[in-house]
């Protein structure tokens, strides 16, 4: 796959094993948030409260976002990836995915072979990465993103672990339906010839599927979690 996190950003050193440039290709940046806060307790007048995990609203099938909250979204992430430590040239990316699950934000910026990616709350975003642009060859789907254990990968709070599939897709494509080793079906968002999804679970995806409008099943890719 081709996720790695903050502190791989800049150039490997050649004594890297083959296993750390596989993963050259996505980058996470330093999260400006903590994934989850769990089981703390807030003890006010005698009554305690538990604290909402920040993904506890996602739901599988995403929601489209209105023309305002789509521009405010993608120019929030722009300003977020220009602001990270040795960040891309955000400058050159435009969005191309936006969409909501259950109140969190999910924006795809592309530009000049880079990918630009944030996911959150307005203000308060659980991450923001970076990655190459794999091109796309045949009539269905191509798999940009690395769909790994991203909370591992960035020592995030490992408690709520969070994956992330994107990619382009031709205009023959449909539908996109992630299914997860832990039976989830999650359908991704296409837009502008890409698509996107995400969901809260240390679950490998198990087969990307791609199907027509009329129901045929134009590809399915099978992600090898070992890279």
């Amino acid at each position: 796959m081709k996720l790695r996190a903050a502190g791989d950003l800049g150039d490997l050193g050649k004594g890297r094993s083959s296993r750390d440039r596989r993963r050259r290709r996505w980058m996470l940046l330093a999260p400006l948030a903590p994934l989850a806060v769990v089981d703390i307790a807030l003890v006010i007048g005698g009554m305690a409260f538990e604290s909402p995990s920040p993904v506890a609203s996602w739901t599988a099938v995403p929601a489209s976002l209105s023309p305002a909250a789509r521009t405010a979204a993608a120019h929030s992430c722009q300003e977020r990836l220009s602001g990270q430590p040795r960040s891309l040239d955000a400058a050159g990316l435009k969005e191309v995915v936006a969409e909501d699950r259950g109140g969190l934000t999910a924006v795809l910026m592309s530009g000049s072979g880079r990918y630009g990616m944030c996911v959150g709350e307005p203000g308060a975003p659980l991450f923001v990465g970076a990655g190459d642009a794999g091109r796309l060859t045949g009539d269905g789907i191509v798999l940009g993103g690395a769909p790994v254990r991203i909370d591992r990968s960035a020592r995030i709070d490992r408690s709520v672990p969070f994956r992330v599939a994107y990619g382009k897709a031709t205009s023959k494509v449909s539908t996109v339906v992630i299914t997860t080793a832990d039976r989830r079906l999650v359908t991704a968002t296409i837009s502008a010839g890409h698509y996107l999804a995400w969901w809260p679970s240390d679950a490998d995806p198990v087969t990307i599927t791609a199907t027509a409008a009329d129901g045929r099943i134009i590809e399915v890719l099978r992600p090898d979690p070992r890279g």
